[in-house]
């Protein structure tokens, strides 16, 4: 389950794992950006494959909003 009580949150599945950072392409953002952090991978490259994610690399994370 996705624990959620006492967020005041009611939503689907998909929709609450996509607000909380824990759906598949918020995972696959922070490998990425692990990778970035380790030399793996260059700027350009993580950059490219947050399009790909259509992740927004801007966007705050849902409990600092």
């Amino acid at each position: 389950t996705l624990v959620t009580d006492g967020y005041g949150r009611s939503d689907s599945r998909q929709k609450l794992r996509e607000f909380f950072e824990i759906d598949s392409n918020n995972i696959a953002r922070a490998a990425v950006y692990a990778l970035f952090k380790n030399n793996s991978l260059t700027k350009t490259e993580v950059l490219k494959i947050y399009k790909k994610l259509k992740v927004n690399s801007k966007k705050p994370h849902p409990w600092e909003v």
